[in-house]
């Protein structure tokens, strides 16, 4: 996660945090059966010079990124195809 909009909240822009973040969502979704769904946005990212965010799961190449892994093993998992 790559945050440039003037926010004082501060997060480490980087691959490792921004799969840390998706490994969290997958997390806190399992305390509540209320959650029936999860969107991940930004599956490439933005093109812009300097974007106020980015989340993306692939790279510039379409290459997966860490966050990609995190999401693809969560899938696994639920489906049970690991």
């Amino acid at each position: 996660v790559v945050r440039r909009n003037r926010s004082k909240i501060a997060f480490p822009g980087n691959e490792r945090h921004a799969a840390a973040a998706t490994r969290q969502v997958f997390r806190l979704a399992t305390l509540s059966s209320r959650v029936r769904r999860i969107y991940l946005y930004h599956w490439q990212p933005p093109t812009s010079a300097l974007p106020t965010w980015d989340s993306a799961l692939l790279d510039r190449r379409g290459e997966p990124r860490a966050a990609y892994r995190v999401l693809k093993a969560h899938i696994r998992r639920q489906t049970g195809l690991g």
